[in-house]
């Protein structure tokens, strides 16, 4: 029996219609995959990369050189206490060192031979010498815990008139006016620390007098015992500074071999000079003046309470300045005291 035609009907919409979603499917494959390649092609890989946070994709550190990986990534962020992103260890600086001393009797060992020309004035990088001030209170603890409202600048006024301080008096309680603080407090007896507690404040009212070697008239005095500088004009003390002398601690040379840190005594005079800014194998200079060949006093952004320089005597880079624009090339300096010392021949 032959199909009616409403039969014949239904069975064409049936087949067009699965003949019309094969179609589709096959197009829509064919388009999906036109799609991809143009993604591709066009660096959408990338992008979406770009737009994954940075922390998910850090580089593997190795254990022992912190050297990346290659190819290495793990998906978890570094993270602290609590969840929290881990912060960076913060940076030290190291302290900035003196230029390498030279010479016979320097405390060298016998396999290194001394530098000829090593500051040779030729070599000279000139610069400001400008002193650096950090702000810090005036009442800090010497020693007892207490605290008092004494001002920076009646500190300075005494200091200047005690001769310790050779600035301003700013009322800033700067490198400069601690330096002269320490000097006061060796003189004294008292803890050095640069800080105006009570105790220091009370030396204050009633001071001792530094104690000064016999010499001449005009000269340069240097006590390493007690780490003070006394700058003596026609027979007067016109100042006393702090300062830094020699560590004895060993380092190695630039041939290879190794010296001490120490600090050469005996009558000197002031041989040569460099102004501003003077740049050595260990270390800058301010304003040095040349002593005995290579030692000089000098300026320096660490005058500590203790010896911690390579030989030479460092005073803050406001004292190195006044002393440069002061003391005349031929003034004696006398060198006396201390451990951490030598005796250079000849002298």
């Amino acid at each position: 029996m032959a199909p009616t035609s409403a039969a014949w009907a239904a069975t064409w919409r049936t087949r067009r219609t699965a003949w019309v979603r094969r179609i589709g499917a096959g197009l829509t494959a064919l388009l999906g995959a036109a799609a991809l390649v143009v993604f591709v092609a066009t660096g959408g890989v990338d992008t979406l990369r770009q737009l994954a946070p940075s922390d998910t994709l850090r580089p593997v550190i190795g254990p022992i050189d912190g050297i990346a990986q290659q190819g290495s990534t793990v998906s978890t962020p570094a993270t602290g206490t609590a969840g929290e992103p881990a912060e960076a260890p913060p940076r030290v600086e190291p302290p900035e060192p003196d230029p390498l001393p030279e010479g016979e009797g320097s405390g060298r060992s016998e396999d290194v031979a001394p530098q000829p020309g090593f500051d040779d004035p030729g070599s000279v990088d000139p610069g400001p010498a400008e002193p650096t001030s950090d702000e810090v209170p005036a009442d800090e603890p010497d020693g007892d815990g207490e605290r008092t409202g004494a001002s920076p600048t009646e500190i300075q006024e005494q200091l200047r008139e005690l001769g310790y301080l050779v600035g301003p008096a700013d009322g800033v309680h700067g490198a400069q006016t601690r330096a002269a603080v320490m000097a006061f407090q060796r003189v004294n007896g008292l803890q050095v620390d640069g800080w105006i507690g009570p105790r220091t404040r009370e030396a204050l009212a009633d001071p001792l007098l530094p104690e000064l070697a016999d010499g001449p008239a005009t000269r340069i005095d240097v006590d390493l015992d007690r780490q003070l500088l006394h700058l003596v004009e026609g027979g007067e003390r016109v100042v006393t500074l702090h300062v830094s002398s020699g560590s004895d601690q060993p380092y190695a040379t630039a041939s290879g071999g190794t010296a001490v840190s120490n600090t050469p005594v005996g009558e000197f005079t002031i041989e040569r000079r460099i102004a501003g800014t003077r740049r050595a194998a260990l270390g800058t200079l301010y304003d040095p003046l040349y002593f005995h060949r290579g030692w000089a006093i000098h300026g320096s952004n660490s005058v500590p309470a203790e010896p911690a320089s390579h030989g030479c005597i460092r005073v803050t880079r406001a004292d190195g300045r006044w002393l440069f624009e002061r003391v005349p090339d031929g003034t004696p300096v006398h060198v006396t005291g201390g451990e951490h010392v030598f005796t250079p021949s000849g002298t």
